[in-house]
């Protein structure tokens, strides 16, 4: 769906026709190089730009999983340095010492993902969590894809429901909007004592938050197994 969305409209979000999606080896090489080019990590490469890379590439995951743009991380990273400024929570010398070096070290982190989505865009390069970001702010910030969207895709199932991230919930709510007057035809199936997929974001509070975006839903439980 991800895909075939952005590929309908790139010119809403500053991509050529035909994006190319990246692997996982490509994205290593790319971090690699904007983190020398940037200089993001100057000043700490005694701990190996290799070993930083890759925690870099495992933080940019983790944000795309959890729905966060790079403008939302540098946001975030903003505040938590300006609260360690004031000297806001109540922390030991040591304590608040650590939390700066900490904050310092994420901020670094958000840089690249800036850098490395920037490039992206720039040079119409795909990664597969991108299908699912991309898609979500599109849907969100374009009333007329939206709308037509919507219009294509009136029946939603979404199965192993347990296994969803907060990205894919975010765009699953810009799909399929909450509308007391007109309910989506929404349906989503699963076991929340089934999770696997946690290494990709996995949200464990998925169908409490099913319950909260999409209230009144009916719940069939299936109590017989089959198998």
């Amino acid at each position: 769906f991800g895909q075939r969305l952005i590929r309908r409209f790139p010119d809403l979000l500053g991509l050529p026709t035909e994006p190319l999606l990246i692997d996982s080896a490509q994205k290593r090489r790319l971090a690699r190089r904007l983190a020398r080019v940037r200089g993001v990590f100057d000043g700490v490469l005694a701990e190996g730009m290799d070993v930083l890379v890759e925690e870099g590439l495992a933080y940019i995951a983790a944000f795309q999983h959890a729905g966060r743009r790079p403008r939302d991380c540098e946001a975030f990273a903003r505040t938590w340095a300006e609260r360690l400024e004031r000297g806001e929570g109540d922390l030991s010398p040591v304590a608040r010492e650590w939390a700066r070096y900490e904050q310092a070290r994420f901020a670094r982190f958000v840089r690249l993902y800036a850098a490395f989505s920037e490039e992206c865009r720039a040079t119409g390069q795909l990664t597969y969590e991108d299908l699912i970001l991309l898609s979500s702010g599109l849907l969100s910030e374009h009333p007329m894809a939206a709308a037509m969207c919507r219009s294509d895709y009136q029946h939603v199932v979404v199965d192993e429901f347990q296994d969803v991230n907060a990205g894919q919930i975010d765009l699953l709510r810009a799909l399929c909007p909450w509308d007391a007057k007109s309910p989506p035809d929404l349906c989503v199936v699963g076991d929340d004592d089934q999770s696997i997929y946690l290494f990709r974001g996995a949200d464990d509070r998925a169908f409490d938050k099913f319950a909260r975006h999409w209230p009144g839903a009916t719940t069939i439980p299936l109590t017989e197994n089959y198998r």
